[in-house]
């Protein structure tokens, strides 16, 4: 899997700043969360933009219609 992320704007980092109430805990390999915030380094912002690609597995295709695949989640 790869990822990319853009358009973001850094407001705050852990070195220099106390994290913030309002934000979600950061992400800490040895307990993802963390217990409590502020736990692990990194710093906080807003992304606006995040692209994912899955690569390296097929997944065969068919045809269908509009119509097949409404009635597939209807109830």
């Amino acid at each position: 899997m790869e990822y990319a992320i853009n358009n973001t704007s850094i407001m705050g980092d852990t070195v220099s700043s106390a994290f913030p109430a309002d934000y979600p805990p950061l992400l800490d390999s040895a307990a993802c969360p963390s217990e409590a915030a502020g736990l692990a380094d990194g710093a906080w912002g807003s992304v606006t933009q995040i692209t994912m690609v899955i690569a390296g597995c097929a997944v065969p295709t068919e045809e269908t219609t509009w119509g097949s695949i409404k009635t597939l989640y209807s109830n």
